[in-house]
């Protein structure tokens, strides 16, 4: 090759080039952004309509089910799900992972145009993209010095003082604030007394929200001015507000603040936040989508330094990071970064106990700096991350970027054993005989990565990284086993370039193998001499080598997974009430749950489950709770802790589970979900509360949380309007709605500007909590000069009613969400669900019900990934195939190189089963990944026996002899490739650490399989070469 030669005549230039690659891949390591996993795109578009006031069913009516109607033809849609809630109904459209989300959002701004009856006072929808890094990287908690202050008044305070100074820094896309309670100016009015008095609620909420304004009124220009006009209504204090006038009788003026009680407050508290049992206020951090996570944690904590060494410190507050995504980042990058160099120092150990010369172990071990850092210029031109996958990938590829250089390195000294004194033309002739071999090679292990690159789901956008660091480390190997490694070895090889090294152990060590090496390279050429001479005995084995291969791997398959869970430090915990609870009876529980806990974060507390940080957070629908470990080892055994916390409450349902590498939804991430479909909605709920029991009763293992909640029983007020009666009294159904919020909670019905900062003003009567469903007959209402109790425009009534609404695919549905124990597979647990629903006595009920019953959830995307690698696997044989036969120039000698595929495939199975008997390590979809990496490994040996057969055969030797010279020739470059990469994934296969969970099987998978695959390699390759030259004569 024209290249080997250039790389020996021109060798100070190839140094150049690579030690200025070696620079730039530097600079690119430095400057490629570093995050926990890949980013994966799910293009998903949400529509968000508010209509105040509007029940959960008038949403769906109205809104939901006219919008669905039209958005079902959206080109790319695959699922469309939505939630109708009080005064707000939620479409969620997940698209085809290759669809324009911009070209779609268009699309979809366009089919809302085309909805018709929409309700007047509905708000227009809101369309936007949902971005798949929407979730916190890292968490604030700020908390009062002593306590005495009450924490929750300083919302206000924290978004203008705090959240505005995390959004400024760079790579942080959003701040979110939690808790707290913001100002707002509190209008106090004795509906009744008003109502007696001739004043009209219409009239009073109609007079703040048309004087409380600034109009722009033109503009005059005199001259050479210009004069801009502008009509200032504006009020900027208490006391304007209190001079407003309502309404004149006589020569006297009522003024607003004669009739009411106006004052500065805090609105009502629905959200409470506790951290460590104190109360607080919680911030969360969403970083820009590219943005390096590490980078930006260290810019969060310098101003947050900052903050509490300044503002904070002469408020009397601190504010504390309570969790961060870098600590399971840095801990994770650490281990694989440790397991890569002790990886790449154990390859190097075997190579110089091998070569027992620092010369030629230095030559060959050149190709892991040059290959691993060098690719990380691929990794900033293709914009991808450094992440657990990536970084896994270049640990897997440390052994392999060994292989092309040692065996050109062999090669090379095979020459000058055999009589070469010209280094420089040994070295030429060594590297241009194998090239081909290990072109061969490469292309090979890169060809089963072609297909990955293709698969745009969620199991290929992560592979896309792994396949990425490995192809391009290979890749480089291969350039640099053509141009350093013959360039170094004719600059630094003698005519005895084994020249021993002066240590005893490693001369010990190498007589010892060499004394294996032998014995065992004797074994295997006396069993090939013995078999490979009767034609009849090869073919039994061959027959039954493969029979037992293939039928053994089918008998010992487990079942899968569909990815790792990971081991982050955080447990999570969401205890759902029924429905209809208050915030106030929603805290009370929280309470009582923290306080199972709190010994846990005790000073005193010294057992292995001490807490470093445990917060809740009580909202209108749960109380969600998470817990961090001051031993994130001991993570796992918070979770019963988390569980007791939150049993033995009276109609709620309570889900611990720890945080997923993957997801951030709770539970969702192994959850199989049940949806129970159908028009009637209290048939299903009734099926679903049936289901909901006995799945309980016949699987007390597994956390079932049904979405929404099984009650049909909150409580809703129901005015429904007299339409005579309202004309009468010229009332309109808008404002006979806003005067029953006024009554009853209060009505936002202007703004107020408090120190440059708008605030809302609230309306509201003077004793709502007094008010119950049977005294609001009793109400009166003053309005178009004619008093009546609200009873004469209205029939008032109380009835029970969804809190919330759930379609799937236009389909009103229950989803129970079945999230399995870790110990069962998910595979398992969904035949065992099949099994369930399958039974007549649940298919007589879904029928006597009207309804329909599917398995969704994971399970979908367990059958996609399932069928995406199968097809994979498929793709790079075929690939491999034609690769190999474009190579050899022949469509039989690829047959000889893969018929070592299954044995590889088994002998990965039977590692991640030997393993089982210590560890539980599950078949999941990263692990599965092996095998088809495996393929692009196992044919390397396999094309080294052919290659150097053909050559003897076509130098005019006997078939035997061309076969049994070159698996004697190769078997020394065939143990040593295969323990360098062996060592080089031992650390990945067998340590654990955070993050570990991620590819351990995965190092499991290749390792036992390129051992196992090895081994009959030596054997089944030259038997099958002879099989074929029984029937075509090779050549």
């Amino acid at each position: 090759m024209k290249i080997i030669n250039y790389s020996i005549n021109k060798f100070i230039t190839i140094i150049s080039v690579f030690l200025l690659l070696f620079i730039f891949g530097l600079i690119s390591l430095v400057n490629v952004p570093i995050q926990l996993v890949p980013t994966v795109e799910k293009p998903e578009i949400s529509i968000v309509t508010s209509w105040s006031g509007a029940s959960p069913e008038e949403i769906e009516r109205e809104i939901i089910i006219r919008q669905e109607d039209k958005l079902k033809s959206l080109e790319g849609l695959e699922s469309m799900e939505s939630v109708s809630i009080e005064g707000k109904g939620t479409i969620t459209l997940e698209l085809n992972p290759k669809q324009n989300v911009s070209t779609s959002i268009i699309q979809v701004s366009n089919l809302l145009d085309q909805v018709k009856d929409i309700p007047v006072d509905a708000e227009r929808p809101t369309i936007k993209s949902v971005s798949s890094e929407r979730s916190p990287i890292a968490w604030f908690i700020l908390k009062s010095k002593n306590q005495k202050k009450d924490i929750f008044k300083y919302r206000d305070f924290v978004e203008e003082n705090i959240k505005t100074q995390f959004e400024r820094i760079k790579g942080v896309g959003e701040s979110g604030v939690r808790g707290g309670r913001s100002k707002e100016i509190h209008i106090v009015i004795d509906t009744n007394r008003i109502a007696l008095a001739g004043l009209s609620l219409i009239e009073i909420a109609n007079i703040l929200q048309n004087s409380n304004v600034d109009i722009s009124s033109g503009f005059i220009e005199e001259g050479k001015r210009k004069y801009l006009a502008r009509t200032t209504g504006e009020t900027t204090s208490l006391k304007e507000l209190e001079d407003l006038v309502i309404k004149k009788q006589g020569n006297n003026f009522i003024r607003l603040g004669q009739i009411s009680k106006i004052t500065l407050e805090y609105e009502d508290s629905n959200y409470i936040v506790r951290h460590l049992g104190e109360d607080a206020i919680a911030l969360n951090i969403i970083k820009e989508s590219g943005a390096n996570t590490i980078e930006v944690q260290k810019k969060l904590l310098i101003t947050m330094e900052q903050l509490n060494n300044s503002i904070l410190k002469k408020e009397g507050l601190y504010l504390t990071n309570v969790y961060t995504d870098t600590t399971y980042i840095n801990n994770s990058i650490s281990v694989v970064r440790n397991n890569l160099i002790f990886g790449a120092i154990l390859a190097i150990i075997v190579l110089l106990v091998f070569l027992r010369s620092f010369k030629s172990t230095f030559i060959i071990a050149i190709a892991i700096p040059s290959s691993v850092i060098i690719s990380f210029i691929a990794f900033q031109l293709l914009d991808r991350t450094i992440n657990l996958i990536s970084l896994a990938g270049i640990s897997f590829a440390i052994g392999m970027v060994l292989d092309n250089s040692l065996v050109v390195l062999e090669n090379i000294f095979s020459k000058i054993e055999n009589g070469f004194t010209d280094i420089k033309k040994a070295a030429i002739e060594g590297a241009t005989e194998v090239s081909g071999a290990i072109l061969a090679s490469t292309l090979t292990t890169v060809a089963v990565f072609v297909p990955i690159f293709f698969l745009s789901n969620e199991i290929g956008q992560l592979f896309k990284d792994i396949a990425i660091s490995i192809s391009i480390s290979v890749i480089l190997s291969l350039i640099v086993s053509i141009t350093l490694v013959p360039g170094l070895a004719s600059k630094m090889l003698t005519v005895n370039p084994k020249t021993k090294v002066n240590s005893n152990w490693i001369n010990k060590i190498n007589v010892f193998f060499q004394g294996i090496g032998k014995k065992f390279s004797d074994f295997v050429i006396n069993l090939l001499k013995k078999i490979l001479s009767n034609f009849n005995r090869l073919v039994k084995i061959m027959l039954i080598v493969l029979f037992c291969s293939i039928t053994i791997t089918y008998l010992i398959f487990p079942k899968t997974e569909y990815l790792p869970e990971g081991n982050r430090n955080l447990i999570i915990s969401i205890l759902i009430p029924p429905q209809g609870y208050n915030i106030k009876k929603i805290k009370e529980i929280g309470f009582k749950a923290e306080s199972k806990i709190k010994k846990l974060w005790s000073s005193n507390y010294e057992g292995n489950k001490k807490i470093s940080s445990f917060f809740f957070v009580a909202r209108p629908k749960s109380v969600f709770m998470g817990a961090v470990a001051e031993n994130p080892k001991n993570i796992k055994k918070l979770i019963p802790e988390l569980k007791d916390a939150g049993s033995n409450i009276p109609g709620f349902i309570n889900i611990v589970t720890q945080s997923s590498l993957f997801s951030r939804s709770i539970g969702e991430r192994r959850a199989i979900d049940i949806n129970i479909q159908g028009s009637n909605y209290n048939s299903i709920i009734e099926v679903s509360r049936i289901l909901f029991s006995k799945l309980k009763n016949q699987f007390p293992n597994y956390q079932i949380r049904p979405k929404p909640s099984l009650s049909n029983s909150n409580p809703e007020i129901i005015i429904d309007p007299i339409q005579l009666n309202l004309k009468e009294v010229n009332l309109t159904v808008k404002e006979l709605g806003l005067i029953t919020n006024i009554i009853l909670d209060g009505a936002k019905v202007s703004k107020f500007n408090l120190d440059g900062k708008e605030i809302d003003i609230k309306l509201r009567g003077n004793s709502p909590n007094d008010i119950s469903s049977n005294n609001l007959n009793t109400k009166f209402i003053f309005h178009n000069e004619k008093l009546f109790p609200l009873n004469y425009v209205s029939n008032i009534s109380i009835r029970n009613s969804p809190q919330q609404i759930n379609h799937i695919e236009r389909q009103r549905t229950i989803k129970l969400q079945i999230s399995p124990d870790e110990s069962i597979n998910i595979e398992s647990a969904l035949s065992e669900l099949e099994s369930f629903l399958d039974s007549n006595e649940v298919k007589s009920l879904i029928l006597s019900k009207e309804l329909s019953i599917e398995v969704k959830g994971i399970t979908g995307k367990l059958s996609e990934a399932k069928d995406s690698l199968s097809k994979n696997f498929i793709y790079a044989l075929i690939i491999s195939f034609f690769l190999l036969a474009s190579l050899f120039q022949s469509f039989l000698y690829p047959l000889i190189v893969l018929i070592i595929v299954p044995l590889s495939s088994l002998g990965g199975l039977i590692g991640l089963k030997l393993v089982n008997f210590l560890i539980y390590e599950p078949l999941n979809m990263m692990t599965m990944l092996g095998f088809i990496i495996l393929l692009g490994i196992v044919v390397n040996n396999s094309i080294l026996i052919v290659y150097q057969s053909l050559n003897n055969i076509r130098k005019g030797s006997e078939p035997i002899s061309s076969v049994i010279s070159s698996v004697k020739n190769r078997i020394r470059p065939i143990f040593m490739t295969t323990l360098t990469t062996s060592f080089g994934l031992l650390p990945l296969a067998i340590f654990s650490g955070s993050g570990s969970e991620l590819y351990k099987g995965l190092g499991i998978v290749i390792l036992s399989g390129l051992i196992i695959s090895t081994l009959f390699t030596l054997l089944l390759t030259p038997m099958a070469i002879i099989f074929m030259n029984r029937f075509v004569k090779l050549k």
